[in-house]
């Protein structure tokens, strides 16, 4: 299973943990935010997930609209190929190791799939667990950040990464499937199974999320899912270095070349938000930040 930048900034796509009665501010509610240095040059940030454009019109439109306001584009790094994920043999079947009833209602979500029978029975707890991880979304062909960043492209602004294929591709984990699967035990698909019985199809509910701009929601959950043995983009990259990588050169990416002229920056909405995220970091800096859409 072939990993391109996209995948690797996923995982698989991450949907917000749903909370009875927990209230979110309507500053949370962003996925475009200001960005402006002590010198006066300013650029727009941009939280981008793996979802089908067809879905967030609106928020399509808004990246087009700042997309055409800026003069050039900073993506966080390129697509990045790295060797298939595999296995050293057959994986275990996930149905040795839950109980019976996870068994049975995870054969019956399973069935409404449409998964044939005897997979069900032979299916790996990390098959399984990315079935319920990603039912209900739409294909994301093309993607939201896809669209923007070719308009990008159609009105000639330059679109540039901040880390290079080399400096990634040392970055990145040596993992196999076996290893994946080995974290996905009871305790997971209970919480997948549990985590559906309250919001639906978790794919789906993941792009409400999104569409609504809940990007504090889909931090959160990222990190509850990662807690519960799901794989992420730790599995796959060392996260922390791109995190830092990224923290130490988005000041120079946002510093004018001439008057009036702003970076784009198209960047994983997971390691923007939250009390640890860049943007905080950014303002902590000195680099102010506000909410743009």
């Amino acid at each position: 299973m072939p990993m391109t930048r996209r995948a690797l900034a996923l995982g698989i796509t991450a949907v917000a943990l749903v909370r009875p009665g927990l209230a979110r501010g309507e500053a949370e509610r962003a996925l475009f935010w200001r960005v402006a240095a002590p010198d006066k040059s300013s650029g727009v940030v941009f939280g981008y997930e793996r979802m089908a454009a067809s879905v967030v019109p609106d928020i399509v439109q808004d990246g087009v609209r700042l997309i055409e306001q800026s003069s050039r584009v900073a993506l966080d790094y390129d697509n990045l190929t790295l060797p298939p994920v595999r296995a050293n043999g057959i994986l275990p079947p996930i149905m040795n190791k839950v109980t019976l009833a996870i068994g049975s209602e995870l054969r019956q979500v399973l069935a409404a799939m449409s998964v044939p029978p005897a997979q069900i029975d032979s299916i790996a707890g990390v098959a399984a667990a990315m079935l319920l991880y990603g039912e209900g979304q739409t294909k994301p062909m093309p993607s939201v950040g896809g669209v923007i960043v070719s308009r990008a492209k159609a009105l000639g602004r330059p679109v540039a990464p901040l880390l290079g294929a080399d400096e990634v591709a040392k970055l990145r984990k040596p993992v196999t499937l076996d290893q994946l699967d080995a974290a996905i035990d009871e305790k997971s698909i209970a919480f997948l199974l549990d985590l559906r019985r309250k919001a639906g199809p978790i794919g789906a509910h993941c792009e409400k999320l999104y569409l609504a701009r809940q990007g504090e929601d889909l931090s959160v959950f990222t990190k509850g899912v990662a807690d519960h043995g799901m794989p992420g983009p730790a599995s796959f990259i060392d996260e922390q270095a791109i995190r830092e990588m990224l923290f130490a050169r988005i000041p120079g990416a946002l510093a004018q070349k001439s008057a009036n002229q702003q970076t784009f920056f198209v960047l994983p909405l997971g390691i923007l938000t939250g009390p640890d995220g860049l943007l905080k970091r950014l303002n902590a800096q000195g680099i102010s930040t506000a909410i743009l859409a």
